[in-house]
């Protein structure tokens, strides 16, 4: 392979893994958000039950 294929194969492959890091850091965002969701309606639930019960 000449220098000038191997610098576009690690150029192409470089742009492909920051796409891939991208992507995952996007669902990593979307599931933090997710739990936080999670937790706060745990949180609504809980208190809802505790203001009928009293």
């Amino acid at each position: 392979m000449s220098d000038e294929k191997i610098f576009k194969k690690k150029k192409s492959l470089k742009k492909e893994r920051k796409n891939n890091i991208a992507a995952y850091e996007i669902i990593e965002t979307m599931v933090e958000n997710y739990l936080t969701q999670i937790e706060d309606s745990r949180i609504y639930i809980n208190n809802q039950i505790q203001s009928k019960v009293r």
